[in-house]
């Protein structure tokens, strides 16, 4: 594409109305909601751990750092714990991904 192209077609994209800058920005900006209704069962109780945690303790960062003591040493006993235990990297990034979306939507209430 020539440079003469390229500018024209910058042109029109600054040039779109206010209404559409606003439609693409909330759309760009939505809240994913299809992550989280994708999780499984693990991830599941593993992101509800964390939500419940932080409303205990209405901090995301300690929320986090107390996530660790999900992983255990040993026969894991508790439901959350042999959830965690069971998530494969990707698996556990989808819930903080999740998990960070929620307390996103937490902060702007």
């Amino acid at each position: 594409m020539s440079k003469k192209a390229v500018w024209l077609s910058d042109i029109e994209f600054i040039e779109m109305h206010s209404s559409d800058w606003e439609r693409l920005e909330s759309e760009a900006f939505e809240a994913d909601e299809s992550v989280q209704a994708q999780l499984n069962e693990n991830q599941q109780i593993v992101l509800d751990w964390l939500k419940n945690d932080m409303l205990d303790d209405s901090d995301f960062y300690n929320t986090i750092y107390n996530s660790r003591f999900l992983h255990v040493n040993g026969e894991p006993h508790r439901k959350e714990n042999i959830a965690f235990m069971k998530l494969k990297n990707k698996e556990l990034a989808q819930v903080i991904q999740a998990f960070s979306q929620w307390a996103l939507e937490q902060e702007e209430e």
